[in-house]
């Protein structure tokens, strides 16, 4: 963790903190579950459903691995997930 005195000039804000973009009551009504908010990560991430661009392998098994979900390719066994 990074202490600064108070004698430290201010810093300038981040970009990122000005992007436009959803409030919280927002993404919550939006997404309010988890399921929902991670349908929407799949389909943003794999819009024609998955696909492992190295080996443009389409084919994958899913497993659940500490409540987490997981695509494993079945070309090259790599894991991957919307997270």
């Amino acid at each position: 963790m990074l202490i600064r005195s108070a004698d430290d000039p201010p810093r300038a804000m981040s970009k990122v903190q000005f992007k436009s973009g959803l409030s919280l009551s927002a993404l919550l009504r939006r997404y309010g579950i988890q399921a929902r908010c991670e349908q929407a990560l799949k389909h943003a991430r794999w819009p024609d459903g998955f696909v492992r661009r190295w080996f443009q392998a389409t084919a994958a098994t899913q497993l659940i691995r500490c409540g987490h979900r997981y695509r494993q390719c079945v070309a090259c066994r790599r894991q991957t997930s919307v997270r």
